[in-house]
């Protein structure tokens, strides 16, 4: 059951040219002190297993690959010539391109092929006063390594200069670094808010390349590509296909099985220390799973978005669960929620995890929060053979358990005419005229690469240096890095025309910094505002989308597929995929001429209401606003229930009852005193208004519990806003800006006739009275908004 740990470095050291006659190399690099004693195991394992194939004479494909380069040296001409499918009697050329990099044994095939027929290797360089040019660094150690090989077969090197090409010669002298003139004509770029919107971009800049008919643009000629393609395969398929663009996909990944799906979600649940929207998602895919037991998922979601739960912050819904109202199978998840999913090493995911505590994790994963457990046994029994005392970062563990959900991909057939849509790496060797590059956040591009952890980049970097003194080359996983860095200014600099979908978010919501390649040209060109291009951040929601992009083009809206054309009228329910419009499309009608409830509510839901009836002080608002919602909450008794985004503004009823509990608290010793008002305001204010500092710390729970619920900086943040507030108000009262006067009560209800109304009532709660000598004034704080002046 090792082979999920053990197969990627048995793969690359047998690729690296390591067989049974390197042993003794390799054994002088694990006897020294520095080499740990896991990778000692490993490549002792290594060779064990190629004894064991000896032994069995049992075929490995690795090992065939080794022996394949002395093969093709002793195989006729005329038998390598058919095998390579030239003519009779003619002879072969052989052309490498699109290739920036290659493994030892690779590097061994073709400077036997080069022996037998002529050989051209197409590679990147480029060179400034003798020296290689910084992005084209990495392709240094691969020439000189084919000039070894090659020694006297190497006839001649050739440069090609690049020519006059505006993009390359731009990109050449700013990247990575360098002066960095005006944007030039030929790079556009935008930013997006999520996934959709960056595909939305790509496509409407396709469209503009395909319409300017001065650029000559067919279908073939422009690439769309993404560092992981797999987030934007359905819906470049969708997005593209509404914009009647033609499409090919090539190495796409295959839709995702439920127990793939679910490894997935559990591995991003683990990530992000259990965001509540993909804990949700696991809940309603699989409501069946063990954890679920004795939970009724609809109120158990209704009590955490009645209590603002803002997703974050486990341990305080599980503090103040007695207000929440959780029952005890409720309390048990949450518990179980914060042990296995927020819990980390020392704080953080850096510092590892023990094997132990992995497997302890995968068991309980596996029992409690899988449909199917057998997806990860064999990564439990993997595991189980490895020291207990071993620590893997986090990423290491999610790598491991995403693997277990491998995705097959799909393609299209390459004859199938339309833009290409692929992944960035599968580009390598392509010259489009015209590419789009999404996903340009920093993360995503680098992506980054973990080293492995059974073969650490450090020992490596030895192994390739012993290897290096018998003819090999052995690189480290993280050169891949600098290899990503040389095709971003190749498929940047071969292009007439470039692209950048920059996206501020990600599909969840979370905020995203452009890639750092790319920040450097932003934060130049972006000094002045004047110099951003016109609607410079696609929005994330459907209607904002559908609005901008008739902005596009105002007269005839081409820029607006017809199937988005409903998401104008979202605001009045209209939809895509709504199952009847007609209903609402004629109170849509009908609301420009008829004042029954706006034309919304059909006329058998009107209530009658019987006399006498109670309006609450705070409807009035909302009655002269909306009726409509002033009779959902009268009449139906329907209750709005946020969505469980991350918010760190409390509403404003929250900073209502927070200002109403702080201001009772405060005046009410002073109050039983007699003191007036100014009195209070000196007394509160002194040393740098320590008194009201306290009273804020000491507010309950009950007061505000969003603001218990928030993480610690965000709530650190919003009672330092609150004691803003507060210290403004009495400085005003200090100052007499406010009158002077005694506080006579607070928080009193009031319960009065409604004038010229009769039968109709006044219920509600006066937050504050004063006595002004001569009159009493009525003080109301409208849920908590701010004043425009005290």
């Amino acid at each position: 059951g090792g082979q999920t740990l053990l197969r990627p470095v048995f793969l690359d050291l047998a690729e690296a040219g390591f067989g049974l006659s390197q042993e003794e190399v390799l054994r002088e690099v694990t006897d020294g002190e520095e080499t740990d004693r896991i990778s000692c195991g490993v490549l002792r394992l290594y060779f064990d297993w190629l004894r064991l194939l000896e032994h069995a004479q049992l075929t490995w494909a690795p090992l065939q690959y080794q022996e394949l380069a002395e093969k093709i040296s002793q195989a006729p001409e005329r038998e390598l010539s058919a095998v390579l499918g030239g003519a009779e009697g003619r002879a072969v050329r052989i052309h490498v391109h699109g290739f920036y990099d290659f493994t030892d044994v690779v590097e061994q095939i073709l400077a036997s092929l080069a022996r037998k027929a002529e050989t051209i290797f197409y590679l990147p360089a480029s060179r400034e006063n003798g020296k290689p040019h910084h992005a084209f660094e990495f392709v240094e150690p691969v020439l000189s390594s084919l000039r070894y090989r090659l020694g006297s077969l190497l006839i001649s090197t050739t440069t090609l200069e690049p020519g006059e090409a505006q993009p390359l010669r731009f990109f050449l002298s700013t990247f990575p670094e360098g002066p960095i003139p005006p944007q030039p004509a030929s790079l556009t770029y935008q930013r997006a808010s999520g996934l959709r919107a960056e595909v939305i971009s790509a496509a409407i800049r396709v469209r503009r390349w395909l319409d300017d008919k001065s650029f000559e643009l067919a279908p073939r000629d422009i690439q769309v590509l993404a560092p992981q393609s797999g987030t934007y395969a359905e819906l470049i398929r969708e997005i593209f296909q509404a914009f009647s663009i033609p499409l090919r996909v090539a190495e796409a990944p295959d839709e995702l099985t439920p127990n793939e799906r679910a490894l997935r979600t559990i591995a991003r649940i683990w990530e992000e220390a259990a965001p509540t929207e993909a804990l949700f998602s696991l809940f309603r895919d699989f409501p069946d799973i063990s954890c679920l037991k004795g939970i009724d998922l609809d109120l158990f979601e209704i009590k955490l978005r009645r209590a603002g739960f803002d997703g974050q912050n486990w341990p305080g819904v599980l503090k103040h669960g007695d207000l929440i109202g959780l029952s005890p199978a409720e309390r048990a998840l949450i518990q179980e929620i914060v042990e296995l999913w927020t819990n980390r090493p020392g704080g953080s995911s850096e510092a590892g995890f023990c094997v132990n505590e992995i497997l302890s994790r995968l068991e309980q994963i596996s029992q409690r929060w899988l449909p199917d457990p057998a997806p990860i046994a064999q990564l439990i029994e993997t595991l189980g053979l490895l020291p207990s005392e071993l620590r893997l970062p986090l990423p290491i563990v999610l790598d491991l358990l995403e693997n277990q959900a491998a995705q097959g991909v799909i393609s299209d057939p390459p004859e199938k005419t339309g833009i290409l849509f692929a992944p960035l790496m599968r580009a390598r060797g392509l010259a489009p005229r015209a590419v789009v590059l999404l996903g340009l956040a920093s993360g995503r591009l680098p992506y980054p690469v973990q080293e492995d952890p059974m073969l650490g980049d450090a020992l490596r970097l030895k192994l390739g240096q012993a290897m290096r003194d018998l003819g090999h080359r052995f690189s480290p996983k993280t050169a891949l890095s600098e290899e990503m860095a040389l095709l971003f200014i190749l498929l940047n600099g071969s292009s007439e025309r470039v692209h950048w979908v920059i996206p501020d978010t990600d599909e969840n919501g979370r905020g995203l910094a452009p890639t750092p390649w790319v920040q450097r040209y932003l934060q130049h060109w972006e000094r002045n505002a004047a110099n951003r291009p016109d609607h410079a951040a696609l929005p994330r929601g459907p209607a904002e989308q559908a609005r901008l992009l008739l902005l596009l083009e105002p007269q005839s809206g081409s820029f607006l597929p017809p199937v988005w054309s409903p998401h104008l009228q979202r605001d009045s329910g209209v939809g895509i995929g709504s199952a009847d419009h007609g209903y609402i499309l004629r109170a849509i009608a009908e609301k420009e001429h008829e004042s029954r409830w706006n034309g919304l509510v059909p006329d058998a839901a009107l209530v009658s209401l019987s006399s006498p009836a109670t309006v609450r002080v705070t409807e009035l608002e909302k009655l002269s606003k909306c009726p409509f919602q002033c009779y959902s909450r009268l009449i139906t008794g329907w209750e709005v229930l946020t969505p469980l985004d991350f918010s760190p503004d409390l509403k404003s009823t929250e900073w209502g009852s927070l200002l109403h509990g702080l201001f009772e608290t405060t005046v009410r010793g002073y109050r039983e005193a007699g003191l007036s008002l100014r009195h209070m305001a000196e007394d509160l204010l002194q040393n740098d208004a320590r008194s009201l500092c306290e009273r804020i710390e000491a507010l309950a729970a009950d007061a505000s519990l969003q603001l218990e619920l928030l993480p610690s900086l965000f709530r650190k943040a919003a009672k330092g806003k609150l004691l803003q507030l507060a210290t403004e108000y009495w400085e005003a009262v200090r100052s007499g800006a406010i009158p002077e006067g005694v506080n006579a009560s607070t928080e009193s209800r009031c319960n009065a006739d409604f004038p010229g109304l009769p039968g109709v009532r006044l219920s509600g709660q006066i937050d504050r009275m004063d006595d002004r000598g001569d009159h009493f004034m009525i003080i109301d704080y409208k849920s908590g908004r701010e004043p425009d002046g005290l």
